[in-house]
């Protein structure tokens, strides 16, 4: 059995307030990050920008976490489960899939239309007509 980092001594409730803890921290000193990287380099770099205190540093954070995300995940589009299920395919079900994609763009546009088409001016969608 794998021991916890905090051993058998402590509760859940001290663990769960002990996390919380060391996520606020982190969340502290990597605002205060942000705002001393901002106000060393962003100045100088490009005229007309200001500096900035810590709660727009914290801010700025959390706008970049909603649209590029942490740890190697997507803000806005994670995609490494879908490239593990396509690899993970049979050729029938990969055709399979093709064909299902195809119906959707269909119904949703109205003909066919293939984004890789030299001539996809052809077939434009709907609202192009």
């Amino acid at each position: 059995m794998r021991k916890s980092f905090f051993g058998n001594r402590f509760g859940r409730k001290t663990k769960f307030l002990a996390m919380a803890l060391l996520m606020l921290a982190g969340l502290a000193v990597a605002g205060a990050l942000v705002m001393l990287l901002w106000n060393w380099l962003m100045p100088a770099l490009f005229t007309g920008v200001h500096r900035i205190d810590y709660r727009h540093a914290l801010g700025l954070l959390l706008l970049c976490k909603l649209l590029f995300g942490m740890r190697g995940h997507g803000g806005f589009g994670r995609r490494d489960g879908r490239r593990q299920r396509w690899e993970n395919m049979s050729p029938e079900e990969r055709e399979q899939l093709k064909a299902q994609i195809k119906m959707r763009i269909k119904a949703q546009f109205g003909g066919e239309w293939n984004p890789f088409d030299a001539d996809a001016g052809e077939n434009p969608p709907r609202d192009a007509r």
